[in-house]
């Protein structure tokens, strides 16, 4: 139904083929791209559920980056057509959204980066997409079956935890894959991810969360 600003001007339907109303003209419209709709349509704010690079869980092009948890102005960017973005490099390439098909109120994986993740809220007819990340990307990843970040050993040897200084993962072979212990250093001493091992050190910054 089409109206004036103030008082109806006309009332009736459109044809299927401009189901849309422009307020603006007064007219239907073929779609929602029309420029003067694009206008008036806001989309959905990015939430930020921590700092760092998210993609959209709408739009696999744009992607947005977090200053903080709660941040309500993220920057948001737009990769070139034909490209997506992409969460291992943080660049733009070929790469395929969340797909909540069949996944209500459920989590899914990013498919290329486990270490993303999203959870599909349905609500009656409300639909929404909330896209999560691991604090460390480079060796979390999410477990849908325990819905938690789980550390992975890519080999044999003992790692710094990136979140704690004070504790270190060692990695070790079980069967065909790895297996790991998280074990704390003791004391005032910390672990030293150059020497790979814990020292007595005054001082200790944790790669993130500090």
């Amino acid at each position: 139904m089409c109206a004036g600003y103030k008082e109806p001007i006309f009332a009736g339907s459109c044809s299927p083929t401009a189901p849309f109303c422009d307020f603006a003209t007064n007219m239907c419209a073929v779609n929602m791209e029309d420029p003067i709709m694009e206008q008036h349509c806001e989309p959905k704010m990015q939430i930020c559920t921590s700092n760092g690079y998210f993609p959209d869980v709408n739009d696999a092009r744009v992607y947005y980056y977090c200053m903080y948890p709660g941040d309500t102005l993220p920057q948001k960017y737009t990769c070139p057509v034909d490209t997506m973005f992409d969460t291992v490099t943080h660049n733009c390439k070929r790469v395929i959204p969340f797909d909540c098909t069949g996944k209500e109120n459920q989590y899914v994986l990013h498919p290329l980066h486990s270490a993303y993740y999203a959870f599909c809220r349905i609500n009656g007819n409300s639909r929404e997409i909330i896209a999560y990340r691991c604090l460390d990307d480079q060796n979390f990843v999410f477990n849908l079956e325990t819905q938690a970040c789980e550390y992975q050993c890519k080999k044999e040897g003992v790692f710094a935890d990136r979140e704690d200084c004070y504790y270190f993962y060692e990695c070790y072979r079980r069967g065909n894959g790895f297996t790991h212990r998280r074990r704390e250093c003791g004391g005032p001493d910390n672990f030293s991810k150059e020497r790979g091992i814990c020292i007595d050190h005054l001082y200790c910054y944790p790669e993130l969360g500090w």
